[in-house]
Order: structure tokens, then sequence, then C-alpha cells
């Protein structure tokens, strides 16, 4: 456990909250996109699209609406179990308050058309040659485990998680308060590019040691700088400004800590799962630290590795799976 290690190395923690040089620019290079790069998604509201038929004439329409929507209607002939199931889901009273929400947070797809159509054309100057997914948007009922789901040709937006930290449905649902304030829409782009970066890194990148893991986590956070670059380092990571700003001066005796406890290459997950895990901080730093320090010190490495080797691409970045040798190439030195 980390608290064991702690007491043997007091010394070391105490210097947590010494504050150090911490340097404010941005670790990676942005991208200007030529005119020719930019793309226009293509963008369909599912859920607009179903609470639009009246609810008398679902069993006369459903099929028309299927042939647009087989993503989440199938293509078989509608039964009537499921179109029983359709009409519950359109009457359920919790169903109705977040699409009534979705609509006054969201009334047309300006908002959303503007970050998918930025985010899709940095997609398509690093990935080229992958396919820009066709985007669809639904009501999920609080489906806060997986908000955003990738498969390669569509892309899957529930729209009713990105309402407002304040929306009381959240909290009547149990979510905890630190989920509930990454709940806004300004962080839907980097969610969309951690979900695809997830979906296209290897998975055999996520092994049994610390370094592994905060690499690979660092890869996915450097996939959302190259596609959502003009977001601050808090919406990315999902940070207050204040644990951001703990982090940065902080990140050099982190970094010690990792060594001087040989934690770095160390394959039991019980000794620095507290340096990977969610939460709203990490206990054993106090409750001025973020969660998930891993992850932070990871995504340095990577930015310090890609700025150090600017010929590697963001396709050759997430199928590289040594992370020794990105961090040893990163020169990273906090």
């Amino acid at each position: 456990m980390i608290k064991r290690i702690l007491s043997i190395t007091t010394g070391i923690v105490l210097l947590l909250f010494l504050i150090s040089c911490s340097n404010d620019q941005p670790r990676y290079k942005k991208v200007e996109l030529s005119s020719a790069e930019q793309v226009e998604v293509d963008l369909k509201r599912y859920e607009q699209a179903l609470f639009s038929i009246p609810a008398d004439s679902l069993a006369d329409t459903i099929a028309e609406l299927q042939e647009e929507y087989t993503l989440f209607l199938g293509s078989e002939e509608i039964t009537q179990q499921q179109l029983l199931r359709l009409q519950d889901y359109l009457t359920d009273p919790l169903i109705i308050e977040l699409y009534e929400k979705s609509e006054a947070v969201y009334p047309d797809n300006q908002w959303l058309s503007n970050r998918l159509d930025r985010l899709f054309s940095y997609f398509g100057h690093h990935l080229p040659g992958e396919e820009i997914p066709g985007v669809y948007t639904y009501i999920s009922g609080i489906e806060y485990q997986h908000p955003v789901n990738y498969s390669g040709d569509a892309l899957i937006i529930a729209l009713d998680m990105y309402l407002g930290r304040d929306f009381k449905p959240y909290q009547k649902a149990g979510l905890p308060a630190y989920k509930r304030s990454k709940l806004e829409k300004e962080y839907l782009p980097a969610d969309i590019a951690l979900e695809i970066a997830s979906v296209l890194q290897p998975t055999s990148v996520a092994k049994g040691k610390l370094l592994d893991q905060m690499i690979y986590h660092g890869k996915q956070y450097y996939f959302v700088d190259a596609l959502v670059p003009n977001a601050h380092d808090t919406v990315k990571i999902k940070y207050s400004p204040s644990q951001l700003r703990w982090i940065r001066n902080n990140e050099k005796q982190l970094w010690a800590f990792i060594i001087e406890n040989e934690l770095l290459f160390s394959g039991q997950h019980s000794k620095y799962k507290n340096l990977l895990s969610e939460g709203p901080f990490t206990a054993d730093f106090g409750k001025e630290s973020p969660p998930r320090i891993g992850h932070w010190i990871g995504w340095q490495i990577v930015r310090e590795f890609m700025g150090k080797n600017p010929e590697i691409s963001l396709k050759q970045l997430i199928a590289i799976e040594d992370s020794q040798k990105i961090l040893e190439k990163s020169g990273y030195k906090p």
C-alpha cells in the first residue's frame, strides 16, 4: 500500500507541499489545419427524431425511422414487444426530463457540430486513412459509465450526460459531487478523444507495471492534445484549477517519490493503485491533490517524448508497446 510506503519516506512526502518551479507552457506543439483538411461531420439527433413521433403514431412510423437509425433500432422488423419497450421509454418521466433538458442545453446542432467538425478535422490530419464516423446522440437514462462509445464507423454520445453539474437528476442517481462537476458540455470533446484513443490503442500496452500503466494513459491524453488542442489541461484531464496547480508545483517531488520507492517498474498493483485511481483526490497526498497522479505524469512523459521525436506520428505513438523506450527517449526530468 502507498500508505505504508509513505511512512518510510516522510521526508519526500513533506516536500510535496513545497512549491517548485513549474512551466505553464504547453509541452506539445499545436497544429494549424489547412482549409483542405476541414471536415463536416454527419450528426444525427436520434432523441429528437424519436420524440418527434406522436405516441399514438409510433407503430405506424417506426419503420421509417428505423431506416435512418438502424444503429439503435436494428434492421429486423420491430416486434410488438420492442414497440412496447419504446413506448415505455418515451413515457418514462426521467427520460422525458432528460430529453427536455437536452433540448434546452443543445437546442440546435451549432455547438455540437462546430466542435465535432474541429475534432474530426484534427482526427483526419493526424490519422490519415481512418474513417470519419457518423455521429449520433441519444438519451441514455444517465449512463454514466459509458457516455461516449466509438466503434470505428460510428460515434454515439449520451447527450444526457452533459447537461450541467447542477442538474438535479444526477444527484438523485447517486453520482458524487466530484463526478457531477465534470458533466458539463465543455468536457464532451475531450471525452470523445479519450474514447477514440482507448479503441485505437492496443490493450496489450496496458501491462502490469506502473510505468506501462502511466504511459498507456499518457498516450491517451496526448491523443486529446492532438484532437482537442485548444482545450485547457483542466478540461483534458478533468482537474480543478487548484488541482492542476498542485500537481504542476509538485511534479518533481512526485517523480522522486515514485523512483525512491521503486514503484516505476513494480508489477504489484496494490503498491501503486492509488496513483491511478479515480476519486475526488489522492487520499495519501491530501485533499488538495488531484486523482490519477500516475496518468498526469505519464502524460507529461509522452509530451516530452513527442516533442523530442517530431517524426513520430500519432498513429505510430499509440502503436508503441515499449513503455521504457518512450521514457528513455523522452528525457523526462521534471
